[in-house]
């Protein structure tokens, strides 16, 4: 869940994410045939995915990402089997650092791990072939904006892919506003953004609760906790990590971080989860 430092231009800090922008309109049966690319209204939810996004087990997606290879390469014309792709490699990078604590201006890597190195790679490939097919949704555009913020280690690089972030963010608000992932993604630049380049828990705050609003995903209430944590609103933090429990209760992140916060311990967010946490949620 935790994303890179160039959050200043871009949705989340590689963790991440995070994103955080699942691409969570895309299904196995939709546009099987044909080049022309559906808009991202007219594809239905993609339930494998979310399945596997949910669990925020890396591995999860592995036989997913296969098979969208494979049909990717079987149907090359068809730009929504590379739209599905991108989006499943992104949640797939996501998933990789699930377990990685969210701190305001700070980077996850100083060097990308070789497996996150290797999802951006494809996932950005996908993204390119889905586009010179005629894709040009709001949602591939912002599933580019968080597969490039992954690859952002330190100032060198999030000044080499600021431009690119930010005009893929720029064309996905253009043309799907109302997306709650992209709440996500605008929430989480003003979150982590560092402080001399426009962070701001509250503007944040008010992206992650219109997310939390329109969508399922827990994730938007988890940031919401740490907007509030941030703004010194420690009930309102653990209301909102608590709805995130509910929502998903396999969300070790969330639940790891809610007991942190119950016990008033320091940087709850910003630590990495040990693996004496995560004994301690499987034997509640």
């Amino acid at each position: 869940m935790h994303r890179p430092f160039s959050i200043a231009a871009v949705a989340a800090t590689g963790a991440a994410c995070l994103l955080w922008s699942l691409a969570g309109c895309v299904d196995e049966a939709a546009g099987a045939h044909g080049s022309t690319a559906a808009s991202a209204a007219e594809l239905p939810a993609d339930d494998l995915l979310e399945r596997a996004r949910r669990s925020g087990v890396a591995e999860d997606f592995d036989e997913l990402v296969a098979n969208r290879s494979a049909r990717a390469r079987a149907e090359p014309d068809n730009a929504s089997n590379w739209h599905r792709l991108a989006a499943t490699l992104l949640a797939r990078a996501q998933a990789r650092t699930h377990l990685r604590g969210l701190e305001v201006g700070r980077p996850m890597f100083s060097e990308l791990p070789s497996a996150l190195r290797e999802d951006v790679r494809l996932g950005l490939q996908a993204v390119d072939r889905a586009r010179a097919l005629g894709d040009d949704t709001g949602e591939l555009h912002r599933v580019e904006a968080s597969l490039v913020s992954q690859q952002i280690t330190g100032l060198t690089s999030a000044i080499k892919w600021s431009a690119r972030i930010h005009e893929a963010l720029e064309a996905a608000s253009a043309r799907c506003p109302e997306d709650p992932q992209l709440d996500v993604a605008l929430g989480l630049r003003k979150l982590l953004s560092p402080r001399w380049l426009g962070h701001d828990p509250e503007t944040a705050l008010q992206h992650f609760v219109r997310a939390a609003d329109r969508s399922t995903d827990e994730r938007p209430a988890v940031f919401a906790g740490m907007a509030c944590y941030l703004l010194e609103q420690k009930e309102r933090a653990l209301a909102w990590l608590e709805r995130a429990a509910a929502r998903n209760p396999a969300n070790r992140f969330a639940l790891v971080v809610l007991q942190r916060l119950r016990r008033d311990e320091a940087a709850p967010f910003a630590r990495d989860v040990t693996v004496e946490e995560l004994a301690a949620i499987q034997q509640r």
